[in-house]
């Protein structure tokens, strides 16, 4: 009879190699850790560690399409890996795949509810769905469990903004004001939020800190202008100028505009009346999506609250979607590539596209009729929106020229942005748009709606009532109760929507008509 003795489990050779690529992590070495790390995840593929390492590593390198693949591996692997779900629902937050993000930060906070980034994470899904009702308490309960955290009581502060809780979110950001990371942001959220005198002490603190610029140019554009807006309020409108100058050349993107403009002419040779109905009936039927457009800062906001309180419509805010569909069928870039693309797709796939999009409007508002995709820029995209949603309602904000032109360059508006730092190029891109949207106006079969931000905020029921009846729902006065409604105001314009109409950003431009000199004469007869 063989003598027992304990059974001795083999160490396991894959996690020793894991630990030298967490290592490399810590140490920020991510290009030597993504190597080791794919090479021992093609050694061992279905070892749910290799690939949720693999997945973090690829999240790291800013490669988040790619993470989703390997922490979606890991986490059907070991479905009960709190961690691993976690990892995936935030993959998804950064791919802006908010539909998909919900259900495994869920899961891993039910499995392990002290997991206190999977309660920040809901928070953070929450606010970026426009429900910060629902996104306050994950946040409350991450500052709870961890109050020294920076990230969440900044995630906090972002999230008592939206809900109008001007006190509480001004704690909460004070309280960080000293951050090395987080503390000149809070010091512009700070200026921009509330009212200030010259004499105030944040002035003093902000342009204080400007004495010894930040090496972080986004931090640096933050401060001048939060001292812009401070001065401004007050009147010192040359001062102010000289703040938004330096905000702008402080975060200076390049952008090249012969290159853009190759692109309008491209777009604009491409999509003819003919090749329109030569390529359609491939896409979806659905007249849920409604398209607010025009550029930034011409009234996208209000416009989408106005539907939003229709108690059969919802708002979804700024998508990024199309941005990439687009992306996808070389629609960006080289236009000629596009058609070839489109024609060579099976139907199926594409009508299934279309309906994904639907359907993430659907997450929305499940009941709606008309949900609202309010980013502006979709105005480049038109063309493709006529093929893959040809019952889409589009409404096309219009503010004067100059007034737009001037929000652009006073607000701090993203790296995609680039024309918007220099007034000749936003004067000169500005052009472009008009171009642009002058053809779509002609050739495309949409349902099209102008809109002049003067006229509406001048005549605003009966412009309110024109936009309700143009999406063929039945009026409803709540509609003109758009400041009441919190859903999905998450751009500069949140404290805007929040009070009734008023016409205080009409002619902003005179009070710097001198300092704008270039963009009018780069404008031309689009004034």
């Amino acid at each position: 009879m063989a003598s027992s003795s304990p059974i001795t489990k083999k160490p396991d050779p894959v996690m020793g190699k894991l630990k030298d690529i967490i290592a490399l992590i810590g140490k920020g070495k991510f290009a030597e850790a993504e190597a080791a790390a794919r090479q021992v995840q093609q050694s061992a593929p279905g070892h749910a560690d290799a690939n949720n390492i693999l997945g973090i590593v690829l999240i790291n390198r800013k490669n988040p399409a790619e993470a989703v693949k390997y922490l979606g591996i890991a986490a059907r692997k070991e479905p009960g890996n709190a961690i691993y779900l976690n990892n995936l629902g935030c993959a998804y937050l950064d791919l802006g795949l908010i539909e998909l993000a919900q259900a495994p930060l869920e899961r891993a906070l039910a499995i392990n509810p002290k997991l206190t980034k999977s309660s920040w994470l809901l928070g953070e899904f929450y606010r970026f769905a426009g429900k910060p009702e629902r996104a306050w308490p994950y946040h409350e309960m991450a500052c709870r469990d961890e109050p020294d955290n920076a990230d969440y009581k900044f995630a906090l502060g972002k999230t008592l903004e939206m809900l109008g809780r001007a006190d509480e979110a001004r704690a909460c950001f004070a309280a960080l004001r000293d951050h090395p990371v987080h503390g000149d942001f809070v010091l512009y959220r700070l200026a921009v939020n509330d009212k200030h005198d010259l004499a105030s002490p944040l002035l003093a603190e902000i342009e204080s800190k400007l004495l010894v610029p930040s090496a972080n140019r986004r931090a640096l554009n933050a401060l001048h202008v939060g001292a812009a807006k401070i001065r401004e309020q007050n009147g010192d409108y040359a001062r102010a100028f000289t703040h938004y100058q330096k905000a702008n050349i402080a975060d200076m993107v390049p952008f090249d505009l012969v290159q853009y403009r190759t692109w309008v002419d491209a777009l604009i040779a491409t999509f003819t009346p003919e090749v329109i109905a030569q390529h359609q009936g491939k896409g979806s039927d659905s007249d849920v999506p409604v398209f607010v457009v025009g550029m930034p800062r011409s009234g996208t906001t209000l416009v989408e609250q106005i539907i939003a309180r229709h108690p059969q419509a919802a708002g979804a805010g700024e998508l990024d979607r199309i941005w990439k569909i687009a992306g996808n069928a070389q629609y960006r870039g080289d236009v000629s590539k596009f058609l070839p693309v489109f024609a060579g797709a099976e139907a199926p796939k594409v009508a299934a596209m279309a309906e994904s999009y639907v359907k993430l409007l659907k997450f929305f508002g499940p009941e709606a009729r008309r949900v609202v995709d309010k980013l502006p820029h979709n105005f480049e995209f038109l063309g493709l929106i006529a093929l893959l949603w040809p019952n889409a309602h589009v409404i096309h904000m219009r503010r004067n020229p100059l007034d737009t032109c001037l929000s652009c360059y006073q607000n701090r508006l993203s790296e995609a942005h680039g024309y918007s730092r220099d007034l000749t190029t936003l004067g000169l891109y500005y052009r472009e748009y008009a171009r642009l949207m002058a053809h779509w106006r002609k050739v495309l079969p949409l349902k099209f709606l102008d809109v002049d931000y003067e006229t509406l905020t001048s005549d605003f029921e009966a412009q309110a009532k024109q936009i309700i009846a143009f999406l063929d729902l039945d009026w409803d006065p709540a509609c003109l109760s758009f400041h009441e409604g919190t859903s999905a105001v998450r751009t500069f314009s949140r404290n805007q929507v929040r009070s009734p109409i008023y016409q205080s950003s009409v002619g902003r431009w005179r009070r710097y008509e001198t300092q704008l000199q270039p963009l009018i004469e780069a404008l031309g007869d689009t004034v």
